[in-house]
């Protein structure tokens, strides 16, 4: 089974990179997608694992960027982490993390909703699930979900946007790196859910693939994603979107085909680093 999408704690998830890689393992993954947030800082860690696990590895990195208006999450896959145009991203939204946190963190505490202790600031990639942890703690919310559908949605007013290069330049920025570019979960509601049109126009910058088979995806937007990575002859993957216990998405409930994966690596600088 080969999942392409989960993270750990180098951003939004709870495992460390070793612990993902055991629990890939475990869930009978033979390969793992490693791609957190804006971020690659967990990609040695990961790698020293894969002979001990068994577990093959798939450098890759999740970019943020905007579309229409609303936010993308960018898979980036086997691309060179040292490359000017990368670091140059993980720069700037590392920086532009930080600081839409700390102003998230600053509301809610002025509203006597969080403490200054109930927010942990040492990832490297700060996002949203950081405050909804934090809503956790202080007994806000009963999880993130709950959290994500009040206090840190886009319609309250704690919610700060995060800026972002566009989609086609961060589509642009990996195929400099020598990568792969697939659009995550694009229908998912939490990020607005862009609409088919928005999709398409997407899929006219240059992408490798869509990520498909994603529970944020519902049966119908899977048929309708499908017609369109076929008429645009890009790949069709799926993945968990893993995060540990910080969501229910369970490794490997969606997996990419060793085909779809060996298409892929066709294209990339960076290899599968293999046990």
């Amino acid at each position: 089974m080969i999942d392409l999408h989960a993270h750990t704690r180098r951003s939004d998830g709870t495992d460390t990179p070793r612990e993902l890689m055991e629990r890939a393992r475990d869930a009978g993954l033979t390969v793992l997608g490693l791609t957190d947030h804006d971020t690659c800082a967990g990609w040695e860690e990961a790698a020293e694992a894969v002979r001990d696990t068994g577990v093959a590895l798939v450098r890759g990195m999740e970019l943020t960027c905007r579309h229409a208006g609303r936010t993308v999450h960018l898979l980036g896959y086997l691309f060179n982490p040292d490359h000017p145009a990368i670091g140059a991203h993980m720069d700037r939204l590392i920086a532009a993390r930080h600081l839409r946190i700390v102003n998230m963190a600053e509301a809610l505490i002025a509203d006597g909703l969080i403490a200054p202790t109930d927010l942990d600031l040492d990832s490297p990639a700060l996002g949203r699930p950081h405050i909804a942890d934090a809503l956790v703690r202080a007994g806000q919310v009963a999880d993130r979900p709950e959290a994500f559908a009040t206090y840190i949605h886009p319609t309250s007013r704690y919610h700060r946007p995060l800026p972002a290069p566009s989609l086609a330049e961060t589509i642009t920025t990996i195929h400099d790196a020598g990568g792969a570019a697939v659009w995550a979960h694009p229908r998912a509601k939490r990020h607005g859910q862009h609409s088919f049109d928005a999709i398409r126009e997407g899929l006219s910058f240059g992408l490798d693939g869509l990520e498909i088979d994603h529970r944020d995806n519902s049966s119908a937007d899977r048929e309708k994603l499908e017609t369109l990575a076929q008429a645009y002859g890009v790949l069709k993957t799926g993945a968990s979107d893993y995060h540990g216990s910080g969501k229910p998405n369970e490794l490997g409930e969606n997996c990419t085909s060793e085909e779809v994966l060996g298409a892929l690596t066709e294209r990339t600088e960076l290899e599968v680093i293999y046990p």
